[in-house]
């Protein structure tokens, strides 16, 4: 294993997630990315009567394309106050839960005791402490013909401690055994005039 995977994956990124719940439905940069990863996610795989783990999904943005087609969007985040505003908004087929994702988050949680079809995690694993760790939980939790797909930041050279390298991504996975479908860099976002790019990840058990 890579030194950069050695020091716990990646140096973990603080964030109060709380302090953002009120604004985030209405955060225009967060609307416009969850629209750019829903369509590129949409063109990997059919979303219809899937069940589907939603990993960090915040307020529920990119849940609330995926319910339309999906059969079961279980929505899992850190985030107490972003789960309550995704919770008000009483989706059928959408169960909310507020935790990590850990061995004890899964055995105490019936939502989480069946396989999914699809897992997606979308600008959540480069702010894991233990990234490879959740990925081995991550396929744990798949069907065997189910897909994970991931949206992070490609690490830069200015700032070299957040974010993923493809090689950092390939790493992962072959630590867990997840087969790497694809990597790849399908957009940017701008934030004080800096590109960001955003690399997208496919896996499968």
């Amino acid at each position: 294993m890579s030194k950069e995977l050695e020091r716990k994956d990646i140096e973990p990124t603080t964030i109060d997630w709380d302090e953002h719940a009120g604004y985030w439905d209405d955060f225009d940069e967060a609307k416009d990315y969850s629209s750019k990863i829903f369509k590129l996610l949409t063109n990997q795989i059919d979303l219809k009567n899937l069940s589907i783990l939603d990993f960090g999904c915040g307020t529920g943005l990119l849940t609330d394309y995926m319910r339309e087609q999906a059969k079961r969007i279980v929505a899992l985040d850190s985030s107490k106050k972003m789960i309550e505003v995704l919770h008000g908004k009483n989706y059928e087929n959408v169960e909310t839960l507020v935790g990590e994702l850990n061995r004890k988050t899964v055995s105490e949680n019936p939502a989480l005791q069946e396989h999914f079809d699809l897992v997606v995690a979308a600008s959540v694993c480069a702010f894991l402490p233990n990234y490879t760790e959740v990925l081995g939980i991550i396929k744990s939790l798949l069907k065997p013909q189910g897909m994970f797909v991931q949206w992070d930041w490609l690490r830069s050279e200015k700032d070299s401690d957040f974010g993923f390298t493809e090689s950092m991504i390939q790493e992962a996975y072959d630590a867990v055994g997840l087969k790497v479908d694809s990597i790849c860099i399908p957009f940017h976002m701008m934030e004080n005039d800096e590109k960001m790019e955003v690399l997208m990840a496919v896996g499968k058990p």
